[in-house]
């Protein structure tokens, strides 16, 4: 490799790297995020072998949400699940990630549904706590935030831990 050539490659590596490493960490806080959102919501019906966190929709979450997988939470392993986006398939979830969702009637249909089956319900493709998901990940100024919709995970039945809703941006109520 010529010393032109070792340079080119030196100057990309040192260019592109800090992007890709600030892209994979904010992933990894959120998903720590979604751990313990899991971990600090008292689960509202019985939880069966493991805790099923479904995720519906597209995410630049989906590849380190599986990390998830076999982390404890409630005495029981987190199995993450790939649902289509239909309410059938929202039997037997605990919890639901919602990633981007281009059909704005199945968004509402599967909250609606998820809020009818007591599913914890977590986004962080924008969807505002007007469309009543209940935890809404965000960043602001470079740092990973949350809001909470109260009356949703009231509706649903859905206790949130007190530190929970002290930590969170925003909480409508």
């Amino acid at each position: 490799m010529s010393h032109l050539n070792r340079r080119v490659l030196l100057i990309s590596i040192l260019t592109f790297s800090p992007i890709a490493i600030a892209d994979n960490q904010e992933s990894k806080v959120k998903v720590g995020f979604i751990y313990n959102f899991i971990k600090l919501t008292a689960p509202v019906k019985s939880i069966a072998d493991s805790y099923h966190l479904c995720m519906a929709g597209n995410s630049s979450l989906d590849k380190d949400l599986i990390y998830l997988n076999q982390k404890m939470a409630h005495g029981k392993p987190i199995e993450v699940i790939r649902v289509s986006l239909t309410s059938s398939t929202l039997t037997g979830c605990d919890s639901l990630f919602i990633g981007k969702i281009a059909k704005k009637r199945q968004l509402i249909t599967l909250i609606d549904h998820a809020i009818s089956q007591k599913i914890l319900t977590i986004s962080e493709a924008g969807h505002s706590l007007d469309k009543r998901v209940i935890i809404d990940l965000k960043q602001l100024a470079g740092k990973v935030r949350f809001d909470i919709n109260l009356a949703t995970a009231q509706q649903s039945d859905i206790a949130l831990n007190a530190n929970l809703l002290r930590l969170a941006h925003n909480v409508l109520q």
